[in-house]
């Protein structure tokens, strides 16, 4: 069975991180792993006068309500200043975390995962990560106790990480898991000379699922194979199974995993009322 061990959530104290911090420590005790908190403080640079007063005044703050962070949930937690992305997935790697944990809700801040410190996350750390969605209130959008599970899969053989952590996760919350795969666009030129491509790719990826599900204890009516771009495919499996959580695969290797990275990913995150876990590959 595939858990975490060490896990690192990110916070904006000025905004209302108990919800997130709450998901973090239950998510944390399912896996029995440690969890620590952080927060990146942005760096004030500027000649204008008592700038450095006020800076010095919300790192007081922050190392403040860290603290009541600390003593509340018995979590280790820091403080950092700096850009937020780097400064998280270079936090995350220095303490050996297998997992980030952020807020999605696309406002601002570091719990921001719509914008440029996603893409940072996604591209730069070296650990999976999961968003959880927040409402404009910062509470969560969806249930932690996860009923329905969709995993997407490009169904190659490098992604057996990522299914063995969504069957895990499956078992873990007694989840019915999902298996859905998305054939990509077949080019206009190929379909002219090989107008059977898209028959014998549809035939190849049932075979491939077929033995997925098997492995996975998945049944055959859970899965879903469509041809289409994949972000249209995810979010519509998401939509049709209710599902509370969208485990997917990254490396960018492959065109599925490639597109996560960039445009797939925004649209995933941007469109998908729920939480995500990115699986590094």
């Amino acid at each position: 069975m595939y858990n975490y061990k060490n896990m690192l959530v990110t916070v904006d104290i000025y905004e209302n991180y108990l919800p997130l911090l709450k998901e973090a420590q239950a998510f944390a005790k399912t896996q029995q792993a440690k969890l620590h908190c952080v927060y990146v403080m942005p760096s004030i640079t500027s000649s204008i006068p008592y700038a450095y007063d006020f800076q010095k005044s919300v790192e007081t703050e922050a190392i403040s309500v860290l603290a009541k962070i600390k003593q509340d949930l018995g979590c280790e937690s820091a403080l950092l200043q700096g850009p937020s992305s780097p400064k998280i997935c270079d936090y995350a790697k220095s303490i050996a975390a297998d997992l980030i944990i952020c807020g999605s809700h696309g406002r601002h801040g570091v719990g921001l995962l719509l914008g440029s410190t996603a893409n940072g996350i996604l591209h730069s750390a070296h650990c999976d990560v999961l968003t959880i969605r927040l409402n404009n209130e910062g509470k969560t959008v969806v249930s932690s106790n996860y009923r329905n599970i969709v995993m997407a899969t490009d169904l190659k053989a490098d992604s057996k990480k990522v299914a063995e952590l969504a069957k895990s996760l499956a078992q873990n919350y007694q989840a019915r898991l999902h298996l859905v795969h998305a054939i990509t666009y077949v080019a206009a030129t190929a379909a002219a000379y090989y107008p059977e491509i898209e028959a014998d790719l549809k035939k190849e990826a049932e075979f491939n699922m077929l033995q997925l599900s098997k492995e996975l204890n998945v049944d055959l009516l859970n899965t879903e194979i469509h041809v289409g771009p994949p972000k249209q495919v995810i979010l519509k499996a998401v939509e049709h199974n209710k599902a509370e959580l969208i485990i997917i695969g990254s490396h960018g290797k492959s065109a599925f995993t490639s597109a996560l990275l960039g445009s797939t990913a925004n649209a995933v995150l941007h469109g998908a009322n729920c939480n995500i876990l990115v699986v590094r590959i």
